[in-house]
């Protein structure tokens, strides 16, 4: 196995608009993966995600998102958005079981969620790397609360290797609520939802000191670095 030295997939989505959605486009190396930018105004781009890796993000337990794909998305590398995006709350699949032990609370968090998604945390990507060593992502488990089981299945699943994103969180005092519609539904992992959400109000969940110190192991496993002064080391409120 390779250390994952190429990701030659990755995926766009326009963070406006009416056709907003994410696409394939390439990315020459892992070393030059684009930088987020600033925060959008709003966004109408959203990745599904376990509620109880959502509550974990928010809780500052979690900067990785682990992703081989759902069984609606297309075959191939699975991609993240280069960009930002919503995290849209599932709760398919879960149990505590499938979080490490210590991260059992957030799962039951999860659970006793009700109604329609809480949409209140944006994600923006710092870097992504496609990896194909176990090895690595065992190194990479500090900054993620997977449990080793899940991220094995993950990692054999349609071929060997998973798509990692190591993302900065902000939150948002007011959750957006979003009903899901039937062209949401299903094991897809990208969603254009119906309408964009204002992107004002969000927080930073992590203080630059720790967002630094993640960004430092995640390299340190991986190599190479974020491009466009990447990771963000600024602390201040989002929108106004």
């Amino acid at each position: 196995m390779s250390d994952g030295a190429v990701i030659d997939e990755s995926i766009v989505a326009a963070t406006s608009g009416d056709n907003a959605y994410a696409k394939p486009r390439e990315v020459p190396t892992v070393n030059d993966v684009p930088a987020a930018g600033p925060l959008p105004a709003s966004c109408n781009v959203a990745l599904k995600e376990w509620a109880a890796v959502g509550r974990a993000i928010a809780a500052g337990s979690d900067s990785l998102l682990i992703r081989a794909g759902g069984i609606d998305d297309p075959a191939g590398r699975f991609g993240f958005s280069a960009g930002s995006f919503w995290l849209f709350p599932t709760r398919y699949h879960e149990a505590a079981t499938r979080l490490v032990p210590s991260a059992a609370g957030f799962a039951m968090e999860a659970g006793c969620m009700e109604g329609p998604p809480a949409i209140d945390l944006l994600l923006q990507t710092v870097a992504v790397r496609w990896v194909d060593s176990e090895e690595l992502l065992e190194r990479l488990a500090p900054l993620h609360v997977l449990a080793p089981e899940v991220v094995a299945q993950r990692f054999s699943y349609r071929t060997p290797g998973v798509a990692v994103a190591l993302v900065e969180a902000w939150r948002r005092a007011e959750p957006h609520f979003v009903e899901e519609t039937p062209e949401m539904a299903g094991c897809k992992s990208w969603l254009s939802l119906p309408r964009p959400l204002s992107c004002d109000l969000l927080e930073p969940v992590l203080p630059v000191e720790s967002r630094r110190e993640r960004a430092e192991l995640f390299f340190g496993v991986v190599g190479g670095g974020p491009t466009g002064g990447r990771p963000q080391t600024g602390g201040g409120k989002a929108g106004g």
